[in-house]
């Protein structure tokens, strides 16, 4: 059975953004620690500040609807039919 690409590949895209948004947004409120600065190496618009947390939400969407739809082209063609 092949799986379709645009379909994970949105909901991943849709989870990676959601969770580097909730990420920044509770390091906001807690005035916690700088370790999600780290994320800046994969998303460079990237910030711990509202404004950054939607970067954040939309460049994670993106890398995640990339990967997302990758892996599942991988996966249909090396999965076999039975």
């Amino acid at each position: 059975m092949k799986l379709k690409k645009n379909a994970f590949g949105l909901a991943l895209g849709v989870v990676m953004g959601v969770v580097v948004f909730l990420a920044t947004i509770i390091v906001m409120i807690k005035e916690g620690g700088e370790h999600l600065v780290l994320l800046r190496q994969f998303l460079p618009l990237y910030s711990i500040s509202i404004i950054g947390s939607i970067f954040g939400l939309i460049e994670g969407f993106i890398g995640g609807y990339v990967i997302g739809w990758i892996l599942i082209a991988l996966y249909n063609i090396f999965q076999r039919e039975k």
